[in-house]
């Protein structure tokens, strides 16, 4: 199963999806995925152990269910998401909680309900999205999972410590929660910019002129002069985006690698690992020393972290 996965990341880098050679064995007509969403399925396949476990997804929410079902072999899938945090973020590709449901009803592979509603609906099926602050789950999903993985979204959780408790209560004993995510508040690129989802966004700074850690060494007035006298391809309208999210928006959480890993050891966890990667770009010695100096609690600068936590006590089976 492990080559499936390997087979839908380009040999260059990683970086461009292969040809998906595989027929869909549901009405799941098109695998809608990126190269970072094939490398975490790959780990969550060849390091997790997914057949016949339960697993909890904290965000995400768009896995094809015959990847999960067919090829990871999960036994139950179930997500727990702001459905419509991108639509409110503004972003022109953002789905609405409206459409997701009608596409639910539509390929009939899973079931979208409101968080709050979940008592009624946590055995309905074995593919199920809930819409809502994960920092609210209720006591229903405690201990019933024997993994717990999120993809890309803890850079936009603002009540982080409370929903790690929530995942921390979630799972089995000897349960394991993993998470991968990018760019975080440190990176070069933390400011998670978008302006034209897709096209330009945090990904093309580089392209459009940009400097790294803008978001971090400069001010709003600082950088709205820079760009008065480095227009931004896109002009006034691009820039208003750039200030928007470097300096107001509430969808990236500003939290540091020092933060994380802070809450992250508040819990009591059997193993806890905290690995931060860089992919942006290298930062040179007189960037970080002006980064240490102005932010001399934090010493990693780092574009994402990737945590592998294991819940103390033994893994409770659950069976076939």
């Amino acid at each position: 199963m492990a080559a499936f996965f390997a087979q839908k990341l380009d040999e260059n880098n990683g970086h461009r999806l292969a040809q998906v050679q595989a027929k869909p064995k549901t009405n799941d007509a098109s695998y809608e995925l990126k190269p970072h969403h094939w490398s975490f399925l790959k780990f969550v396949e060849t390091q997790l152990n997914p057949y016949g476990k339960t697993v909890l997804e904290i965000g995400g929410s768009n896995f094809p269910s015959d990847i999960l079902f067919d090829r990871l072999g999960v036994k139950k899938w179930i997500c727990v998401d702001y459905l419509d945090f991108w639509e409110k973020a503004g972003t022109a590709t953002a789905v609405s909680v409206d459409t997701l449901t009608q596409k639910a009803g539509e390929n009939g592979t899973f079931s979208v309900f409101a968080l709050e509603d979940a008592s009624g609906h946590f055995n309905d099926r074995r593919y199920l999205k809930f819409h809502g602050n994960a920092g609210q789950i209720p006591a229903i999903f405690f201990e019933q999972f024997d993994i717990v993985v999120s993809l890309c979204a803890f850079e936009h959780i603002n009540n982080l410590q409370t929903i790690v408790e929530k995942i921390w209560r979630c799972l089995k004993p000897g349960g394991v929660f993993y998470t991968n995510f990018a760019p975080i508040w440190s990176s070069p690129i933390g400011h998670h910019y978008s302006f034209i989802p897709n096209e330009v966004n945090f990904n093309t700074t580089v392209r459009d002129g940009i400097p790294p850690f803008i978001h971090l060494l400069w001010t709003e007035p600082e950088t709205r002069e820079y760009f008065a006298h480095h227009p931004l391809p896109y002009g006034v309208e691009q820039l208003e985006a750039l200030c928007h999210w470097c300096y107001h928006s509430a969808h990236i959480n500003r939290l540091f690698y020092e933060d994380y890993a802070e809450i992250m050891q508040q819990f009591p966890w059997k193993k806890l690992e905290l690995t931060p990667y860089h992919w942006s770009a290298l930062i040179d010695e007189k960037t970080l020393q002006v980064l240490q100096q102005k932010y001399p609690r934090n010493k990693v600068f780092s574009d994402g972290i990737k945590i592998y936590a294991v819940k103390t006590g033994s893994l409770v089976s659950t069976g076939g």
